[in-house]
């Protein structure tokens, strides 16, 4: 799934974590570790292959980051996705937007909107995981604290955030 770190390579835009230049690091490392001469432009349209969202036939949205408020029904989401237009505000939003900047009823009317019932999402550390109404914060990266990820069965009914923690588990 695309997040900020690949998104950076298609707009070559520099992004930085701790005073880090992301996207320099990884084009070093590409550099350094070419494996079968594989190139920086490669990787960027690998990247472009990612999805941006998922969404699942028990209701889960799940995306990087998210939600985009410019996107009103499921038929907006179709059309951004289609051919996305990565330096738009809405696929920015779905890569960088965190919960601090919306409101739970923000969240919960953009779920009805795509009909949708839960989000899960990841990009703000958090440690193991984070309630935020509708929204389901799960982080592997957190420097200090628990590694979480989460196994669920598409299949299977989910209907509440209970059912969706349920289903968290540590590294």
């Amino acid at each position: 799934m695309l997040g900020n770190h690949e998104w950076s390579h298609i707009v070559n835009k520099n992004i930085y974590k701790n005073g880090v230049n992301q996207k320099k690091s990884f084009e070093e490392l590409v550099n350094i570790y070419q494996k079968n001469n594989r190139t920086i432009a490669e990787y960027t349209d690998f990247f472009k292959k990612w999805d941006i969202v998922m969404k699942t036939g028990n209701g889960l949205f799940i995306t990087h980051a998210g939600p985009s408020f410019s996107i009103s029904s499921q038929k907006d989401l179709k059309e951004i996705l289609k051919k996305p237009d990565y330096f738009s505000n809405t696929i920015q939003d779905l890569l960088w937007n965190r919960y601090y900047n919306f409101q739970e009823n923000e969240m919960s009317d953009f779920l009805d909107n795509i009909n949708s019932k839960l989000m899960v999402v990841g990009h703000t550390n958090v440690d193991g995981y984070k309630t935020f109404g509708k929204q389901l914060i799960i982080s592997s990266s957190y420097n200090g604290g628990k590694k979480a990820y989460l196994e669920i069965d598409l299949g299977e009914k989910i209907e509440t955030m209970n059912d969706l923690t349920k289903k968290i588990k540590y590294l």
